[in-house]
């Protein structure tokens, strides 16, 4: 039993993980989108 919850927590960490990962791609993404919009301005 002891394994099976070892593999439960390490596969909820893991999701928590891609999940925020995810999210600051995202973030970066948006963040250098904005950056060359303003570039094209000039």
């Amino acid at each position: 039993m002891y394994n099976n919850y070892v593999v439960l927590i390490l596969a909820i960490l893991n999701g928590i993980n891609n999940i925020l990962f995810y999210a600051v791609n995202i973030h970066i993404e948006n963040k250098v989108n904005s950056i060359s919009e303003i570039i094209s301005m000039f």
